[in-house]
């Protein structure tokens, strides 16, 4: 091959390579090049609350000793009716076994007189026979005793005669004659009363915040009534967000409350706000202060940025990317965020990607 086809051949080469190398870069450029500015949606919660510490408030005394020793007769936290036993005090056996004896034949008169005539149905005496397995590992025989009793019952109900009961209440009024009834605490009626609040005041809930510790007791304390009070001191301000009458969900670590306020009192150093709560006296049986969030006002929605939102004369709408195309979907705003604008739509879900600036500078189509 003559020099001068070597030239040729290297200069149709060196064409075809840089026409390759540019149909790269223009199919590199067309496959990376940014597409539009778009934002994802987000469902979002905002809650507009206000920080408070409480004193809880029971009705509450702690369990005076008259005697020797204790023994609680039912699980901590238990809802008991009024006149119910507790626990039994005693100094000696023979006081101990009359009042044991007395409790379990009131509870058998009472599942006596409230026995139905059929057997009892499956599940309720399985749930018997697996207390009744409980106490004897346990070596409570006292609740041995009240779970055969009870799978008693409900194996053979025929066992509840009239007889019987009668029987039970003449041993009954033998052993309370006795004194056996002296030995058993029992829980107090009545529920909490507003007028106890009288002295209530802010200095008194500073104490109290100042030095929470409930005081320590032996035997432990009986709380009478299901419902139990949050007070908490605050400023004027703070104080005048909570009406009397109205209810507000107070956010805590123990819970969610629903709480009522009862209570208003302001003064010239600040005011005092009293909510009720009627739920879930259990889970605070133990705590003298407890934080809470009373929440003022809450809205959901989603998230969008405010560059999304668009406007014509008719409605408010944003640009849902699908693929290559835009669609528009109306939205409701709510509320103006730091993050964004909580909006409504029947048309979006939270993931979808929505486009940012005017459907016209986008390049793509909108239907």
């Amino acid at each position: 091959m003559t020099r001068q086809n070597v030239r040729a051949a290297l200069a149709v080469g060196l064409t075809l390579l840089a026409a390759g190398t540019a149909y790269a870069l223009v199919f590199l450029f067309g496959r990376f090049r940014a597409g539009p500015d778009r934002a994802v949606v987000r469902s979002y919660l905002r809650e507009d609350t206000v920080a408070l510490r409480c004193v809880v408030i029971r009705e509450e005394a702690a369990l005076a000793v008259s005697r020797k020793q204790l023994r609680p007769v039912v699980p901590e936290g238990t809802r008991l009716a009024a006149g119910e036993a507790a626990a039994i005090l005693w100094k000696d056996a023979g006081e101990y076994m009359r009042a044991a004896l007395l409790l379990r034949l009131r509870r058998e008169l009472q599942a006596l007189e409230c026995a139905s005539p059929a057997p009892a149905p499956r599940d309720a005496v399985a749930a018997d026979r697996r207390s009744l397995a409980s106490a004897l590992v346990r070596g409570d025989f006292d609740a041995v005793n009240a779970s055969a009793h009870s799978l008693a019952l409900g194996l053979l109900p025929g066992v509840a005669g009239p007889s019987r009961a009668q029987a039970l209440r003449e041993e009954i009024l033998s052993l309370e004659a006795s004194g056996a009834a002296e030995c058993l605490v029992t829980a107090k009626g009545g529920a909490l009363s507003p007028s106890r609040l009288d002295e209530l005041d802010r200095s008194l809930l500073a104490a109290v915040l100042r030095s929470p510790v409930l005081a320590p007791t032996d035997t432990g304390r009986m709380v009478t009534g299901g419902a139990w009070l949050l007070a908490a001191a605050a400023d004027e301000e703070t104080g005048a967000l909570f009406p009397p009458g109205d209810v507000f969900t107070l956010k805590t670590p123990v819970g969610i409350f629903s709480g009522e306020v009862i209570l208003l009192r302001t003064d010239s150093e600040g005011a005092v706000v009293v909510f009720r709560c009627r739920d879930a006296a259990e889970r605070v049986l133990d705590l003298r202060v407890l934080d809470a969030e009373a929440v003022m006002g809450r809205a959901e929605g989603l998230l969008v940025p405010r560059e999304a939102l668009q406007r014509d004369a008719d409605s408010t709408y944003v640009c849902r990317i699908a693929g290559q195309l835009l669609v528009r979907a109306e939205v409701t705003p709510l509320t103006v965020l730091p993050e964004g604008v909580l909006v409504t739509s029947d048309s979006l879900r939270d993931g979808d990607s929505v486009l940012l600036g005017p459907a016209e500078d986008s390049g793509m189509n909108i239907c």
